[in-house]
């Protein structure tokens, strides 16, 4: 969540500067910041897909009795 507290301090900061029209320069920069926070966000993200795939294939049991139900139109009694 670290990831996110520092996006939020660095949207916070710019929407400031841009409310008082300050430097522009600055803004670029805490832009880039948020550029490069949220790519290691992506390549975490990325690498946590990759590491967990076989996992996420198989359907929660809901899920499947949920695509069953509504698939060939059973109708569950519960």
């Amino acid at each position: 969540m670290d990831c996110i507290n520092r996006l939020k301090a660095m949207f916070d900061t710019i929407s400031a500067l841009e409310r008082n029209n300050d430097n522009m320069s600055r803004i670029h920069q805490e832009a880039q910041r948020m550029i490069r926070v949220l790519t290691i966000l992506r390549v975490y993200i990325a690498d946590c897909d990759e590491a967990y795939c076989d996992e996420r294939a198989i359907l929660p049991l809901y899920r499947q009795v949920f695509r069953a139900v509504h698939e060939y139109d059973f109708e569950v009694e519960m």
